[in-house]
């Protein structure tokens, strides 16, 4: 394996048996020399505890509290343990035996904490290794199980390497020149309403923006998103109160939070980096409020988990506002110095009489009083807020209640304070800000979805990177949409779903061939750079566009690289004004930086620079977000379950969970559906 030994490599098995039935990594506990690193790190810096010191006949060993598989043992599998073993007891069973040649700095592209990673690469240049960069500011050296072995898609041996065209129903190999002719047959002269483009969740800065001026100069249609854009109300609304839809604050500034408020969010299972300075604060005192239907991870770090009825989340949080007002707990000097017209939301509240509230929310009366009690005892309190389970006009309201909230405690312009909203998509932020969203007159994904169900789309541009039916709830109609279409583009990095309904196919490079800029959910702009040459036909998703421009007999798509591409972007787009690539080749940057001195802005509203406007409330308008459904399905996710008989399979011998799968129906429906305690049910969707 072409390891150059300096010292003999002695290894004495002491015939403990090697661990290689859990998912992605082996333990050997033959090579371990009991250093305790990755039990530390899994408790000191993940605050996750699934590994332990043990003791057997005497011997210490690293192993899981009940000798359990880490399936059981509440193991995220972040690979944390494995990065600072310094023997090999714990290795990455993929590529196992490869040597790194290089190390590339790049970015993970699978969620919007944007975190910094190395990947190493072998002299084939493949990615055979990635971990997380120390000196990342994003993710200060962590990772998630999605991070950590989540790249390999990249070395994928049936990644699409030519483009396709179909031809009697059949899609055969052609060559660029001949798939561009096709695609200006199948896209000029459409009505602007009938198109739509949908970008990549892990589509870049450059990519996004040319995405977005192809759609307005092109096709001149108002239908483009990035396709994981679910909270697109959220985003708006926040971006409206904040001036970003996106966090006002580092995600590092919440390791300091004294009291934090999860709102409808489940940042442990989607935003996985993010959790860890949450659980952090938890750990060292901080007290945290969950305000959420479903059990999830973070329930189990609370001081006070509210459940209340689906959509009443911000009728809730208003009367917790109401509460801190008539127990005077609000921040008296930052309301008469930074907010406008306070006088105006404390009379709006009054109509939050807990009574009323606890009856529609569900939740009790003194339940409520113990949260505003907790959020509003410490200077420096974070909101992490989601919109699970809530509609378009229930995410504008829980934005408008949240920011309200924040502004009467003071935390906002504050550190350790501010609101963080919870959204998917790697470069969901970057694409809203290069103009990749719809307008008032356009769809946005879930409107494309079901105009193209109905008809009313019928051609369209895909980028499919990242998307299929199955990475969100908000997918799950897509591919049988994009069947009904007359003309179907997409742009891809393999075959799937999408692909198959597609008229033309285009290879696509990924993460792994560019350089280019990405936004993370902290406003940060950092730089991907190339870690392997693109080896076939792939094309990034500017260049896909530019050609596919240019041979509709455009002139304004000539663009050499993607570094030219950002500085049009710098120009056009004030908050990034300052930036460009060779500056972030020295780590990342928080807009808005208006100007190349600049350094970034890590907090937005801070100092006295800019008043503050709240919105006052109406409890009628609140409780029409109520959800009137007869029962919506609202999955969690809960790792570590020791109160429960579980089964492990091995097939193949690797480790599954086999257990029964619990639903928890409130009261209310339990009784309206005559169901009992250990009752069998069967859960099925609207689309069967």
């Amino acid at each position: 394996v072409e390891l150059d030994l300096r010292t003999p490599l002695n290894y004495h098995r002491r015939d403990l048996p090697i661990h290689v039935d859990d998912p992605f990594y082996d333990r050997d506990y033959n090579l371990c020399i009991v250093c305790s690193r990755c039990v530390r790190v899994c408790d000191e810096v993940r605050f996750d505890t699934a590994l332990t010191m043990t003791s057997r006949s005497g011997v210490a060993l690293v192993g899981t509290a009940h000798g359990t598989s880490l399936l059981e043992s509440g193991c995220e599998f972040c690979g944390a343990c494995v990065d600072v073993c310094p023997t090999g007891a714990l290795t990455e069973r993929s590529y196992k035996w490869e040597k790194s040649v290089k190390d590339v700095t790049t970015l993970c592209m699978n969620c919007p904490v944007g975190c910094q990673m190395i990947a190493e690469v072998n002299k084939f240049d493949k990615v055979v290794r990635f971990k997380g960069d120390l000196a990342g500011a994003a993710n200060n050296g962590q990772a998630c199980m999605a991070g950590k072995f989540g790249y390999d898609y990249t070395n994928h041996s049936s990644r699409l390497k030519k483009p396709y065209i179909r031809e009697d129903g059949i899609l055969r190999k052609a060559s660029w020149e001949e798939a561009l002719g096709y695609i200006k047959q199948g896209l000029s002269g459409r009505p602007p309403d009938e198109v739509a483009v949908i970008t990549s969740p892990r589509g870049s800065n450059e990519d996004q923006y040319v995405a977005a001026k192809f759609a307005e100069k092109i096709l001149k249609t108002p239908n483009i998103d990035s396709a994981l854009d679910g909270n697109h109300m959220l985003l708006s609304r926040m971006e409206q109160r904040t001036g970003a839809g996106a966090a006002t604050n580092p995600i590092w500034d919440l390791e300091n939070s004294k009291t934090l408020l999860v709102v409808a969010g489940n940042p442990t299972e989607e935003q996985n980096v993010l959790a860890v300075p949450v659980k952090k604060a938890v750990r060292e005192g901080a007290k945290m409020v969950v305000i959420d239907t479903r059990e999830t991870e973070l329930t189990r770090y609370a001081a006070e988990w509210l459940r209340p009825r689906l959509g009443s989340e911000p009728l809730l949080i208003a009367a917790i506002s109401r509460v801190i007002f008539d127990e005077a707990l609000e921040d008296k000097e930052f309301l008469s110095s930074r907010v406008n017209d306070p006088e105006s939301l404390k009379k709006s509240l009054w109509e939050f009489d807990l009574v009323k509230t606890s009856r529609d929310t569900g939740v009790e009366e003194s339940q409520i009083r113990r949260a505003a009690r907790i959020f509003a005892g410490s200077d420096a309190g974070a909101i992490l807020l989601g919109g699970d389970g809530l509609d378009e006009k229930g995410k504008e309201r829980i934005v408008d209640a949240s920011f309200n909230l924040a502004a009467i405690t003071g935390n906002i312009g504050r550190e350790s304070g501010g609101i963080f909203p919870l959204f998917e998509g790697a470069n969901t932020l970057g694409a809203r800000d290069m103009g990749a969203k719809p307008d008032q007159n356009g769809h946005g994904i879930s409107g494309m979805i079901d105009a193209m169900a109905n008809g009313k789309i019928k051609a369209a541009l895909v980028f499919a990177d990242g998307v299929s039916s199955g990475s969100t709830q908000l997918l799950n109609g897509l591919p049988a949409a994009l069947d009904k279409l007359d003309f179907l583009v997409v742009s891809a990095v393999l075959d799937s779903e999408i692909t198959k309904c597609a008229d033309v196919v285009l290879p696509a490079e990924t993460y792994a061939e560019q350089t280019a800029t990405v936004t993370n959910l902290e406003r940060r702009v950092q730089l991907l750079r190339i870690t392997a040459g693109a080896r076939y036909d792939e094309r990034s998703g500017w260049r896909t566009i530019c050609s596919i421009a240019q041979e509709m007999g455009s002139t304004d798509f000539s663009y050499e690289s993607a570094s030219g591409v950002f500085d049009e972007i710098v120009k056009k787009i004030t908050k990034y004004g300052g930036l460009n690539h060779e500056r972030l080749k020295n780590g990342g940057i928080q807009w808005p930086v208006e100007k190349t001195n600049n350094h970034g802005t890590p907090i937005l509203l801070a100092g006295d620079s800019k008043n503050i406007d709240v919105v006052a409330l109406k409890y009628t308008e609140l409780a029409e977000s109520l959800v009137s459904e007869p029962i919506t399905f609202a999955p969690g996710r809960l790792l570590s379950q020791p109160e429960r008989d579980v089964l492990v399979r091995k097939p193949d011998e690797m480790n599954y969970i086999d257990r029964e799968q619990l639903v928890q129906v409130h009261p209310e429906d339990a009784k309206s559906f005559d169901l009992r305690e250990g009752d069998l049910v069967q859960v099925e969707t609207q689309s069967g």
